[in-house]
Formats: C-alpha cells, sequence, structure tokens
C-alpha cells in the first residue's frame, strides 16, 4: 500500500508531480481499506444482529409450542372429567330406562348424560330431571336406537315398513317386547326383503360404473355410443355380467374394431430402398 510523501522533503524536491500522484494514490488506498473494514463491521453487525432476531423468534416459538402444549392437556383433562361425568351419568340411565319400559339405547341416552353434565345434575337425579313425566316424548328415540340396534341401518330408515315397525316399538312396553309379535315379526321380514333389494340394485349400480369406465379407459367403444349404452344398461338395470353378455355391448364393441380396422388397412406401409450413391 503506498504511503503519502511530503512535499517539503529534501529527497521529494522537483518531483511535486510524483508526490502528487503518490499521494492521491495512497489516499484512495486508504480510503478502499477503511470502507472494506467499515463494510466487514457493517456486516458483523448485521451477522449478529439475525443472530439475535433468529434467537428470539426460537424462543417465542418455544414459549407457543408450551403454552399451546399447556392448552391442549387442560382441554385434555377437562374432557376426560366431562367425560367420566358423562359416563357415569350414562351408566345410572341404563339402569334407570328399563324401569319405565324404554330401551336404553345410546344415542338418547348419549344426547341427555351430555344436557345433565351441562346441567351439573348429578347422576342420582339424572332420571327425575329428564325421564319421569318425558317417558312418552323419549319412546320413539328409544324405539330407533332399539331397531338400528337390531341391524337396521339408518340409511333404510325411508322404508315405508320402517315408519310401521317403529311406531309399533315406540308404543310397547316394554319396548324390548315388540320383536315376540307376529306383527313385528311380519314387517320386520318386508324390511330386510327390501333391504337385500336395495343392498342388490346398489352392487348392480357399481359394476355398472365401473365397466363404463373400463369402457371410457380402454377407448373400446365411440364415446357416443358409450353415453347411449350407459343410458341403457342404467335403463334396464343390468348388472356387469349381463352388461357385457348383452348384444348390445357386443354390437358396439364391434363398431369400434372394425373402423379401426378399417383405417389400419388404409394405411400404406413405407418402403425404404438403398442408396446405390456412394
Amino acid at each position: 500500500m503506498a504511503r503519502r510523501r511530503s512535499f517539503t522533503a529534501k529527497s521529494n524536491r522537483g518531483k511535486a508531480g510524483l508526490v502528487l500522484m503518490n499521494n492521491i494514490a495512497a489516499s484512495y488506498q486508504k480510503q478502499k481499506k477503511q470502507e472494506a473494514k467499515s463494510a466487514a463491521a457493517a456486516s458483523r453487525r448485521r451477522a449478529r444482529e439475525a443472530e439475535r432476531e433468529r434467537a428470539r423468534r426460537s424462543r417465542e416459538a418455544e414459549r407457543a409450542q408450551i403454552r399451546a402444549e399447556r392448552e391442549a392437556e387442560r382441554k385434555r383433562k377437562e374432557r376426560a372429567r366431562l367425560d367420566a361425568k358423562e359416563t357415569a351419568v350414562s351408566e345410572r340411565l341404563k339402569l334407570e330406562f328399563p324401569k319405565v319400559g324404554l330401551y336404553p339405547g345410546t344415542s338418547i341416552i348419549a344426547d341427555i348424560a351430555t344436557r345433565a353434565v351441562k346441567a351439573s345434575v348429578t347422576p342420582a337425579k339424572a332420571r327425575s330431571f329428564f325421564v319421569d313425566g318425558k317417558e312418552s316424548e323419549l319412546a320413539e328415540a328409544c324405539a330407533i336406537d332399539y331397531l338400528v340396534d337390531q341391524k337396521i341401518p339408518y340409511e333404510y330408515h325411508h322404508i315405508k315398513e320402517f315408519t310401521l315397525l317403529k311406531r309399533l316399538v315406540t308404543d310397547c312396553r316394554p319396548q324390548t317386547d315388540a320383536k315376540n309379535g307376529s306383527e313385528y315379526q311380519n314387517l320386520r321380514k318386508t324390511i330386510d326383503k327390501k333391504i337385500e333389494q336395495l343392498v342388490a340394485k346398489a352392487k348392480r349400480e357399481e359394476e355398472r360404473n365401473d365397466l363404463i369406465k373400463f369402457l371410457i379407459k380402454e377407448k373400446s367403444m365411440f364415446k357416443d355410443e358409450i353415453e347411449e349404452f350407459a343410458e341403457l344398461i342404467e335403463k334396464k338395470d343390468w348388472d356387469k355380467v349381463k352388461a357385457s353378455s348383452s348384444a348390445e355391448y357386443s354390437e358396439r364393441i364391434k363398431n369400434k374394431s372394425d373402423y379401426v380396422a378399417e383405417i389400419k388397412s388404409q394405411i400404406l406401409p413405407i418402403k425404404l430402398s438403398r442408396s446405390t450413391n456412394l
């Protein structure tokens, strides 16, 4: 690095131009060195600030996680406490319902247990608050729970005979004795038969959908004929076997196959000849 020289020094007499150029170079180099030093110092400051900010955010994240874990644990304990109270009420109601001829269904008892805990009603007082004098209001919900437990799922409650069966169980006391009557048994047979038919119908529909998806994927038919075929098999309510073995299926498959064969026959092979030019 160049050093500044004195204009008055004996050795520099008559060399003012050279001394000036030297001093300009020395000042420039000193300035650059100072700028580099300042830039390095600023870079270190920024790095320290960035590290402090990272540490601050890390501490905040840790504190937030601790708060979240504490809140989750508090809610878990609160839920466990409420669950324990609801379970106690439910167990008591399971004993009380049969005493008034009602079926202790899971849904209705769970609903009453939740309301009892919210109202701070003890298990011993749950019957007097929510059951006594309200048997008729509870009977239908109990009947539905009973029929669900008797393997009649909710999705089949739209069946006409289910309404009749529900009414029969609702009015019976005790409700569990309803199944012993011939009316119950006849209605149940009709419902079971209709459920079987609905299950079979749903299976056929699923098979048809799978078949149409396959035809679309494989492009085995023309698009418009696939749409026509889908409408046809839905209208006839065919399953996969009947649909795929039908004349309508074979005809549409043949239409596409013949078309592809015709197109291929019109494609002339390209013959390559060996060049004689060397």
